[in-house]
């Protein structure tokens, strides 16, 4: 859409929405969308619906929805996004807004392609060397994915078993079998307290006889004597 500004020498032409150029072999053209793109651009309004710049803004990247917010006197259009890729964050925004049959379309950068444009001699090259770059970063995107995928969490380092005496009684735990008891470790214990152990005999003594063990048999009670 073209319309002039001023009066007089003060007049100027302005293009809404901006055009764009390609440059090729040392010669700018300007560029109009192609016919396809066009129908596709309509065909997508079908199924979206249509936002306040703003809005579409903040659900996808929530820094930037102060950017698309207008003065309270602007009405700002409703736009329908284009994004068929479901592009997320700052990628999704839209670069560009374009009026087609009375519908504003916002149009990310990603999507402006040498494809979707006419009117210079060497966009099918560049379309050709646009495809071979995004299929090498895509491989070079599958390369890192995989090789950080096969080589797993590093285990930490392990130093050698710690030197010194053990302690008595105490088996280190990588060893097996039942623990020791406190009699089994081999220390010597001392003599019992006092108060304990009464009624054995200290080694090299003998115990004096008891009643009962002179020698004599005692008839059971209850019978008399012969």
């Amino acid at each position: 859409m073209q319309y002039y500004v001023g009066e007089g020498d003060d007049r100027h032409l302005v293009d809404h929405p901006p055009l764009f150029a390609c440059e090729w072999e040392g010669r700018k053209s300007l560029l109009t969308m192609a016919p396809n793109f066009v129908e596709e651009l309509l065909a997508t309004s079908q199924d979206v619906m249509p936002g306040n710049p703003g809005e579409i803004a903040g659900s996808y990247f929530k820094p930037a929805e102060g950017a698309f917010t207008l003065p309270s006197f602007l009405i700002p259009p409703r736009v329908f996004l284009f994004n068929p890729e479901n592009l997320r964050g700052p990628d999704a925004l839209p670069y560009l807004i374009v009026l087609v049959d009375k519908k504003f379309f916002g149009i990310p950068a990603r999507y402006l392609t040498p494809d979707r444009f006419t009117g210079c001699d060497g966009l099918p090259e560049l379309a050709k060397r646009m495809r071979h770059e995004r299929k090498l970063e895509a491989q070079r995107r599958r390369d890192l994915s995989g090789s950080s995928s096969v080589r797993g969490p590093v285990p930490p380092p392990q130093g050698p078993p710690p030197q010194g005496p053990r302690p008595p009684g105490r088996r280190p735990p990588s060893q097996g079998g039942r623990p020791r008891r406190p009699d089994e470790s081999g220390v010597r214990r001392g003599p019992p307290p006092e108060g304990k152990g009464k009624g054995k005999a200290a080694p090299g003594s003998r115990r004096a006889p008891r009643p009962n063990e002179s020698g004599v048999r005692r008839p059971p009670k209850g019978r008399p004597r012969p």
